[in-house]
């Protein structure tokens, strides 16, 4: 299980920005003072903590943290910590001043001025001794002082603050102050000092995560395979607080099911404290509110049998407390402030009064208006007072209206309520159809699959093998999208067993068409013609959609079988076909003839890029459309083709769905990673280096998949000098490759890190692709290149380089290029494309090229590795552990900017060269 250090700064960077350039004024002299509002749990603390420390803070400041506690308030509290750390720091800036430490000595003892006889002056004196103090400390370094928690602040400490914000612009200080909102207003204290501090003071709010970034969290702390439904009762529940999303996520760690039972302790302690404040009659009112969610004052009266008055009065304080609040847009209507504090209020009354709670609730919501919302509101409540009949009903009502709004993963949810605890029978069937296709569109596949599996064998066994048939098909799709091809060849299988072909040609033509599709896409090549062809005499049958995908599998099978073919005769049969069909059937039949364009036999990337451009005009012009699939295929080809910038923008789009299908999961990593590497954007790096997605890209056991995620991680540990582990990744990998597929990456990967023997099977691979393919032929240039040395391998490159220009594939010329030692042409390149990381890796090596910094040491480690000794070889030959080495390499690597062990060996190569010049 991981920890959320990992993510602390996941959804901060708005704020880090700003109080970046707070910093950054503080070196000229211009001090400030920065509020920070957020709730408990917000991450205020957190954050604090990395800005305290490099490498944030630049060289040379001095950070102090301090706090206000709810438990000792004592006099100057936090003004005293100050103090003490920065006397220990720079000792002699009281014992050479007594009379300023004479002046401070109340702030020291906890000394309230009013006890010692204050009469004005005296307070003053100190408060100017304090701001003077701070003067002194900051002549020997700019401060970064921060004051925790001053909703409980104490007054004397609020006066030292007020008036040393007075002083700011003039002081070489950063003051962050930290505080709930929603208890700052409680005490006099804090409510007068944020009152005056933020005349003056720059104002953030620590605002709650988004989903894709609480759920990014949630993946920092717990294990990956986390069912999605538990991950999004995370969020539902945190609500975007990081404290509360860790806690849940910890406690549904182990099981998963906790979440519909008690709160953690440690959650429902805090609840708690909030509660303290009210009696026993306040609770009673507040668990009809929370029960309802939104609320009326005259409804929570009237079923709770209570005056308007009372339940007005309760809500006054509520409001004060920060429980519950009012409604945007609302005079009327009330909410809670927090789902926590609802779950935690009505946790402590039995099943059976939350359920005659609900069931009255429902009554008097029947007598309301019909709508949408009505609807909703009565499904959850005659589901939680358990009447089936009803919950069905108003289940199916409201999850209809939730899915025309597109709204998939709600109308899951509520299909789900309507048929829970529900044989499937004839009843049902129709609710568990609307369940399974409502999945789907959400992009669950693997529940939509056990559900179709449900209905496939009661059609088999109840209505007809038609129908059943009809279902495999949907079953087959849904296992494709997860995967599972096995499912998706033997649900079609399974089908044509019962179907009567003579009866329902028009059926058996589809079943065909698709088997060969699906035959075709795991390179089964003979099975996909033999389906085809039996396909093709039914071929009149066929109605618009099946007769497009049996275009696309011909023109697929004509590039894998015979390396090209007619293909593009068939794909435009396809699309000619496909223009004419409704816009969300469209967006599948273009995702299908990008895919096929730019196969390795074709290379077509040019005319994937004009079919990309016009799916994105029907995506454009038809809103609601599912487009992640688009997205995902999108990033890979525009990141192939240079286009970072488009690219960023594909991945941004598509990380919010990572968690609903492991396949998005893969295809953000393997063009995630490499382009946050090559642009240097460490939070995009952070995003797409998903815990387990290396595992469970092996453990898909397709190599489309596990190929390009292991080159992505191992690329990413080559950036970090972990150079053993990439090539041991590299040649696990190489191990499981029994062909290319789309793995060209992979094998120049091979040769550029691997052994001699892990480079020799990658040309082997690649062998059979220099006659059918030109991306085959440029990445084996590039691999040659890799196993050749001077002339020969500059030969290699230069002819790699203009292949790959020929392609269009800029980044890979732009490596091949600098493999031929032309640092200013691939540094042109990588300007072209927004690879700002490269660009500035080769203009600080070309800059470093007469001072490169490294030891005499590290030089001869360096000159070992140009001479291509393994790092074994090269600590036999010096007498040193093979960890030293790795540890010196590492070390060549930061110094030179460089990125593989041929990088060392060109760069030495010059620095000979230059030598003897």
């Amino acid at each position: 299980m991981g920890t959320p250090q990992a993510a602390a700064l996941i959804g901060r960077a708005d704020e880090l920005d700003k109080i970046r350039e707070y910093c950054r004024a503080l070196a000229a002299g211009n001090g400030a003072l920065v509020l920070l509002d957020g709730d408990a749990g917000a991450g205020k603390t957190r954050l604090l903590h990395e800005i305290l420390k490099p490498p944030f803070l630049p060289r040379g400041y001095v950070a102090i943290s301090s706090g206000a506690l709810d438990y000792a308030r004592a006099p100057y509290a936090p003004i005293r910590d100050v103090l003490v750390a920065l006397d220990k720091l720079y000792p002699k800036v009281l014992a050479n001043d007594t009379a300023l430490a004479q002046r401070l000595r109340p702030v020291l003892d906890f000394t309230p001025l009013e006890h010692a006889g204050d009469d004005g002056a005296a307070r003053r004196r100190l408060l100017d001794a304090f701001v003077g103090a701070l003067h002194k400390y900051a002549a020997n370094a700019p401060l970064v002082l921060a004051v925790e928690d001053v909703h409980w602040i104490d007054r004397a400490s609020a006066d030292v603050l007020m008036h040393t914000a007075r002083d700011l612009s003039v002081l070489r200080a950063l003051v962050l102050v930290t505080y709930r909102g929603s208890e700052a207003g409680e005490r006099p204290e804090s409510r007068d000092l944020i009152a005056q501090l933020s005349r003056s003071a720059a104002k953030l709010q620590i605002k709650p995560l988004s989903t894709s970034d609480a759920m990014l969290l949630i993946q920092d702390v717990v294990p990956s395979n986390l069912p999605i439904g538990v991950r999004r009762t995370i969020c539902e529940l945190g609500q975007g607080n990081p404290l509360l999303l860790i806690e849940l996520a910890r406690h549904a760690a182990d099981n998963p099911d906790s979440l519909n039972g008690t709160l953690p302790v440690s959650l429902q302690s805090l609840v708690n404290d909030r509660l303290a404040r009210f009696d026993e009659r306040d609770r009673d009112l507040l668990r009809v509110c929370a029960a309802m969610d939104a609320f009326e004052p005259a409804a929570v009266a009237e079923i709770a049998q209570a005056p308007v008055s009372a339940v007005m009065a309760t809500l006054r304080k509520a409001r004060t407390a920060g429980i519950v609040v009012e409604a945007p847009g609302s005079r009327e209507k009330f909410l809670f402030r927090h789902a926590l504090i609802r779950r935690a209020i009505t946790g402590e009354l039995l099943v059976i009064e939350i359920a005659a709670l609900h069931a009255r609730i429902a009554r008097r919501l029947e007598a309301q208006e019909l709508s949408n919302e009505r609807n909703a509101r009565l499904a959850y409540h005659y589901w939680m007072a358990g009447e089936r009949e009803n919950s069905r009903r108003f289940n199916a009502l409201a999850a209809q209206a939730a899915a025309a709004v597109y709204a998939y993963d709600d109308a899951a949810m509520l299909y789900e309520r309507a048929v829970e605890g529900a044989l499937l029978d004839e009843t049902s069937h129709a609710l568990h159809v609307e369940l399974a296709q409502t999945y789907v569109a959400a992009g669950r596949y693997r529940q939509a699959m056990e559900t179709y599996r449900r209905l496939f064998l009661y059609a088999r066994e109840h209505i007809s093998p038609n129908e059943a048939a009809r279902i495999a098909i949907d079953l087959s799709r849904c296992c494709y999208h997860a995967l599972d091809d096995e499912g998706a060849t033997s649900a079609l299988s399974d089908a044509l067993a019962i179907l009567d072909e003579r009866a329902n040609p028009e059926l058996a033509f589809e079943l065909h068409g698709l088997l060969g599709w699906y035959a075709v896409h795991r390179r089964q090549l003979e099975e996909a013609d033999a389906a085809l062809q039996r396909a093709e005499t039914l071929l009149q049958h066929g109605s618009a959609v099946p007769r497009v995908r049996f275009h696309e599998a011909r023109a697929a099978h004509e590039v894998h079988a015979k390396g090209g073919g007619a293909w593009r005769e068939h794909l435009e049969r396809a699309l000619d076909t496909a223009r004419r069909l409704e816009p969300k059937e469209q967006v599948r039949r273009f995702l299908n003839a990008i895919a096929l364009s730019v196969a390795s036999e074709i290379d077509a990337f040019d005319y994937a890029l004009d079919l990309i451009a016009e799916l994105k005009g029907i995506v454009a012009s038809n809103a609601g459309l599912d487009h992640e699939s688009y997205l995902d295929t999108a990033a890979w080809i525009t990141f192939t083709c240079g286009r970072l910038v488009e690219t960023r923008e594909l991945i941004d789009a598509l990380l919010p769905y990572v968690n609903d299908a492991p396949i998005y999961g893969f295809r953000v990593a393997s063009v995630g990673i490499p382009l946050g590497l090559r642009t240097g954007d460490d939070l995009l790096l952070h995003a797409c280096m998903r815990p387990r997605v290396l595992h469970d890209a092996f453990a898909s056991k397709r190599e489309q998949v596990f190929g390009p995620v292991a080159t992505a991680v191992a690329e990413h540990m080559l950036a970090q000098g972990r150079s053993s582990e990439a090539a041991a990744l590299i040649e696990r990998t190489m191990h499981r490759l029994t062909e290319t597929g789309n793995n060209f990456d992979l094998l120049i990967m091979a040769a550029r890190t691997g052994s001699d023997e892990v480079a020799k099977r990658a040309e082997q691979l690649l062998a059979p692709w220099q006659e059918r393919s030109r991306s085959g032929r440029a990445c084996m240039m590039m691999v040659r290149a890799y196993r050749c040395k001077s002339a020969r391998r500059v030969e290699y490159a230069q002819d790699a380089a203009r292949a790959f220009e020929d392609l269009r594939w800029p980044l890979h010329r732009a490596q091949a290029l600098e493999l031929a030692g032309e640092a200013e042409p691939a540094l042109t390149v990588y300007r072209q494309c927004g690879a700002a990381a490269e660009v500035l890796r080769i203009e600080r090596r070309m800059q470093g090229a007469n001072g490169n910094g490294l030891s005499r040491r590290e030089v001869e480690v360096a000159q070992l590795v140009a001479e291509g000794n393994s790092n074994r070889a090269i600590a036999e030959r010096l007498v040193l552990s093979e960890r030293t080495v790795e540890n010196h390499i590492a070390s060549i690597f930061t110094k030179l900017n460089v990125r593989s062990r041929v990088e060392i060996a060109s760069f030495m190569t010059r620095e000979k060269a230059q030598s003897a010049s």
